[in-house]
């Protein structure tokens, strides 16, 4: 079984939207939970503070996310990924 259909992730990320809602905290959107991964607007769960940066899978460090919105953000801040969202870049406007 892969990471993303385990039932430990499935617990997590049932978890995640008890605590925390459907709305991505990237972007601010709403997370149909009917769309499922790989879908890019699927429901993932977001760690505040990487593992890689010694962030935990507690629920109080994650956060409901589009998949796309997490992958977008990486290991930037948060406060970026948000800007850019709610800021289109000139090439969207023109």
């Amino acid at each position: 079984m892969t990471w993303a259909g385990s039932d430990y992730i499935r617990g997590l990320h049932a978890a995640v939207a008890q605590a925390y809602g459907m709305r991505c905290w990237l972007c601010g959107l709403p997370i149909n939970p009917r769309y499922k991964h790989p879908h890019p607007q699927c429901f993932t769960a977001d760690h505040v503070v990487a593992r890689r940066d010694g962030g935990s899978d507690a629920i109080s460090n994650l956060r409901p996310a589009h998949l796309q919105c997490n992958l977008r953000r990486g290991a930037r801040s948060p406060h970026s990924v948000r800007t850019a969202a709610r800021h289109p870049s000139v090439s969207d406007v023109f």
